[in-house]
């Protein structure tokens, strides 16, 4: 798989997250780079990926939320790691001192890297990110990334 066609597939997936979450429980979210610019209303609440984005460009793209006191963010990016490109996925909180801290959801080379792996280790994140949006409760979301996920300083 080349990495336009992941980081195509994960604005996709990024982009029903955005969308549900928004939509459906009034999470105050956006996308980087902004979703109007990714994709585009086809009428009778359908969606699609613009044509005319070019997304071997994005070496990064991510879901900003700002629902709550402190921030957070679900973020893929394309890294380069021993001469290989590498897809990374990471959620990040804000923790002590106004400091983001990344958790590793996802790491795999773009050769061996799928989608359907890529939405099986976020499954579970999205559907706890939701509840805790729900509840209003943060902590919850935040106790199940620490506890699911490892707290890395760098991935370059």
């Amino acid at each position: 798989m080349r990495s336009e066609d992941i980081i195509r597939e994960v604005a996709d997936t990024f982009f029903y997250v955005w969308r549900k979450f928004t939509a459906e429980i009034g999470a105050e979210m956006e996308m980087i780079p902004h979703q109007w610019d990714i994709v585009e209303y086809l009428g009778n609440n359908k969606w699609r990926l613009r044509n005319d984005f070019n997304f071997s460009t994005l070496d990064s793209i991510g879901i900003l939320d700002k629902t709550f006191p402190h921030t957070q963010y679900l973020r893929a990016d394309i890294v380069t790691k021993e001469g290989k490109e590498h897809i990374v996925v990471t959620f990040g909180m804000m923790e002590e001192h106004a400091t983001f801290v990344p958790y590793l959801v996802y790491m795999e080379s773009i050769e061996r890297a799928k989608i359907d792996d890529i939405r099986n280790r976020v499954k579970d994140l999205i559907v706890t990110w939701y509840e805790s949006i729900m509840r209003r409760n943060q902590e919850m979301l935040w106790n199940f990334v620490k506890d699911k996920y490892d707290k890395i300083i760098t991935y370059k």
